[in-house]
């Protein structure tokens, strides 16, 4: 570790060294807040060799944060609702796959059979995979209603 690195209980403190210039995304896994000095557990990409087995606990302070952590904090969105647009949008297209591309399909390969009065086994595979695929579909199409 760099001499300008400051450790209170095991915890990054005062590390104004390092400076505020990012270059590459931590991940911070949790917080601490029970101790004497309250600090972030933070895991780099760098492996388990850094830090220890690969995370660093550093100093939760006001400001940038301690190495500049709090700068540009990224956290992923909640799980975004569909809007009602969205949602008949995805319930058009399934019905119109369940209602209307399957049966046409299991239609062709039926008036194939009709025509040469039988089916290839490949086509006759194709067949049952329709049927199963209709049925299948019919299931995920009235869960998704009810949902």
């Amino acid at each position: 570790m760099n001499a300008f690195m400051l450790y209170q209980s095991g915890v990054m403190t005062n590390a104004a060294g390092c400076g505020t210039e990012l270059d590459h995304a931590v991940v911070a896994v949790g917080y601490n807040t029970e101790g004497p000095v309250p600090y972030y557990i933070v895991r780099n990409s760098w492996g388990p060799d850094w830090g220890e087995n690969g995370y660093i606990y550093l100093e939760i302070i006001e400001g940038e944060g301690t190495c500049g952590v709090q700068i540009e904090p990224q956290y992923p969105n909640s799980l975004l609702v569909a809007s009602y647009v969205e949602y008949w949008l995805i319930l058009t297209a399934m019905a119109l796959t369940l209602f209307v591309s399957v049966p046409f399909s299991y239609y062709l390969l039926r008036k194939k059979e009709e025509e040469l009065h039988y089916l290839h086994p490949g086509q006759e595979n194709l067949k049952k995979i329709a049927l199963f695929e209709a049925i299948l579909f019919s299931v995920c199409f009235l869960t998704y209603i009810i949902s």
